[in-house]
């Protein structure tokens, strides 16, 4: 059973003992610290990455923080990461021209802008109805020769197997095919690309006078015990969690440069001239691959805009079956209109039937982290749509609609869940190794408050708190991803 727990406000006496607060208790006690993230509201990109697809899979112990660490050989120093996504195994080619005339017996030579295609490879053109397969080639890059000779005898025609095609012309190689006692068979190698992340230091720091030491909030964590924070220091950590959420959704590098050229230095330096590194978002890692644009009224996605987007999204997953899951994280206002698009659409299309999972209630049920969840089977494919309170504040996002709502709130990014290997696509690592991790660095420490269960370490009259992370959110194959932006003019 999930664990619920309701944070009281009380003023300090003798029960707020050194043991039972929750700085401490998280050192001594490790899943005292798990509690706690379900507790407050949790950072909705930790519950993407642990895989929550339910408000039920939010509190308790049914879905554990994912947050893993950097392997060591994949380290570039202690602030960078190197990792590689493989793309398809099988591309297509540029046709270009053809050259001379078709022959009597099927065979004609085209101009193809690469030398993919090997010999014995049965090519596919615009025309589905059309095969050839591969006779011998010859040139140079950017203009190679291919000897083809049509499958069933029909007689290659430029004007209606090629020509069609809108855009750049393309020829794809399904199979080959070869006679007894054949030599050898031809391949083609691919190698993945190669990318580079980068950490980010994160602190915050508050200091509690010695008068603001008689508030404090208790929390009740039923079988696993209880614990208390000071209030202002658990004001702190909530200041603390939307920051490190912003950063892990918009956060820009300041190891790239104007071109998208790795740095070796920082564009950033502190007052003591070090580099302060900053690594890339969800957002700025997906920005130039799947992007459009919403079709509807006031700019708003439609379910054609979605259906185009999954099935872009689904063809690049690198799975060849059905049953990827993605989430479609979203604002209020993107949330509400994509229940009204999915709505219409059960209603027209499935007779109101509905895959959907709507948690029990009526529209969904409120989580205590301020999210909802609604999740579908979506052409085979699991879709779970998200809704973000941090997408809807209007003194964050300052771009408006047509209808004067916040663009941010109307913005869909699609993410991709699928695991390759055993690693999921979207991980958070952090610094660290068997010894040390910076995910999440707590210090407390006492002035001349009056407090006489801790040691007095200072003549402050107060207790100085600081927080400090060195994480990174990571995309892996950011081709299964995408984004549906809500238009600005309609």
């Amino acid at each position: 059973m999930p664990i619920l727990v309701t944070p009281t406000q009380k003023t300090w006496d003798h029960t707020c003992t050194k043991t039972s607060h929750l700085t401490q208790a998280a050192l001594t006690v490790p899943q005292i610290s798990e509690v706690i993230e379900y507790t407050e509201p949790r950072m909705l990109s930790t519950l993407i990455v642990s895989g929550a697809k339910s408000p039920y899979d939010t509190v308790g112990n049914r879905t554990k923080s994912k947050i893993g660490k950097i392997p060591e050989n994949k380290k570039i120093g202690s602030t960078g990461y190197r990792y590689r996504k493989m793309g398809r195994i099988q591309i297509n080619s540029t046709v270009l021209n053809q050259v001379g005339t078709t022959l009597a017996d099927g065979t004609f030579t085209l101009t193809l802008k690469d030398d993919y295609q090997t010999q014995g490879m049965n090519v596919q053109f615009y025309s589905r109805t059309f095969q050839a397969r591969v006779m011998s080639y010859t040139g140079s890059p950017g203009a190679y020769i291919y000897t083809f000779k049509s499958v069933d005898g029909r007689l290659f025609d430029w004007n209606t197997d090629v020509a069609p095609q809108a855009g750049e012309k393309t020829a794809f190689g399904f199979f080959s095919t070869f006679g007894e006692m054949s030599d050898r068979g031809y391949s083609r190698s691919h190698y993945p690309e190669e990318y580079i992340e980068h950490m980010t230091i994160q602190r915050k720091s508050t200091e509690i006078s010695g008068n603001a030491l008689t508030e404090v909030v208790w929390y009740n964590f039923g079988s696993t015990g209880k614990g208390w924070w000071w209030s202002k220091q658990r004001q702190n950590r909530l200041q603390w969690m939307r920051e490190n959420e912003f950063h892990k959704w918009v956060s820009r590098s300041s190891m790239v440069g104007p071109n998208g050229e790795y740095l070796q230095r920082s564009n950033l330096q502190d007052e003591k001239g070090n580099d302060i590194i900053i690594g890339n978002g969800l957002i700025p890692q997906l920005e130039g691959g799947n992007e459009s644009f919403g079709s509807g009224v006031d700019g708003y996605a439609t379910i054609d805009d979605f259906t185009d987007m999954m099935r872009t999204l689904v063809k690049k997953s690198n799975r060849e079956d059905f049953g990827n899951h993605f989430y479609a994280v979203t604002g209020t206002e993107g949330y509400g209109n994509a229940q009204i698009v999915l709505r219409d659409l059960w209603t027209n299309s499935y007779g109101g039937r509905t895959n959907a999972n709507v948690n029990n209630s009526v529209g969904g049920q409120d989580m205590s982290v301020g999210a909802n969840f609604d999740t579908l089977n979506f052409e085979g494919n699991s879709l779970t749509f998200v809704q973000h309170p941090l997408f809807d504040d209007e003194s964050a996002w300052a771009a408006r609609g047509s209808d004067g709502g916040v663009l941010q709130s109307g913005m869909y990014i699609f993410l991709n869940m699928n695991k390759t290997e055993g690693r999921s696509n979207i991980e958070i690592l952090c610094n660290g190794n068997d010894m040390v991790s910076r995910r999440m660095v707590e210090y407390m420490k006492n002035g001349m408050t009056g407090a006489s269960q801790w040691d007095i370490q200072s003549s402050t009259d107060g207790i100085e708190y600081h927080l400090l992370m060195q994480d990174m959110i990571v995309i892996y194959n950011t081709e299964g991803c995408g984004m549906i932006h809500r238009s600005p003019i309609v």
